[in-house]
């Protein structure tokens, strides 16, 4: 298992190699302790833990990746919308149009149960 610096200096393939394997020990370590071969039931804890730092990381990495590559989009599309006519911004506008809810239909049951009394008393 690496330490947490040598994990954020791995690159991005090489953590999610890193996690498969990590997966792939953790689930022999419960095996073996479920079968009884092995007395190590603190390293499927410890397994977790360092799995999560993992994840942790790789999504730290890759949205920090994705980040940098939305803002330079972002950047070149706002010196593209610069350099435009007036004209060519107006026909790139998009226009909103409210979405409509569809109506709720009801069905009524007009059936109804009846039930009849008998209030005759026999007389004997």
């Amino acid at each position: 298992m690496l330490s947490k610096p040598e994990i954020r200096q791995l690159a991005s393939q090489n953590l999610l190699e890193e996690l498969r394997t990590s997966r792939s020990g953790l689930l022999k370590i419960k095996f073996n302790v479920k079968s009884g071969h092995a007395k190590e039931s603190h390293k499927i804890g410890q397994l977790k833990r360092y799995i999560a730092q993992l994840k942790t990381i790789t999504h730290e990495v890759l949205t920090a990746t994705a980040s940098e590559t939305s803002q330079a989009a972002v950047s070149q599309a706002q010196k593209e919308t610069t350099t435009m006519p007036a004209a060519a911004k107006a026909a790139n506008k998009k226009t909103v149009t409210k979405a409509t809810k569809p109506k709720k239909t009801t069905v009524k049951s007009k059936a109804k149960s009846s039930k009849t009394v008998s209030s005759h008393k026999s007389k004997s």
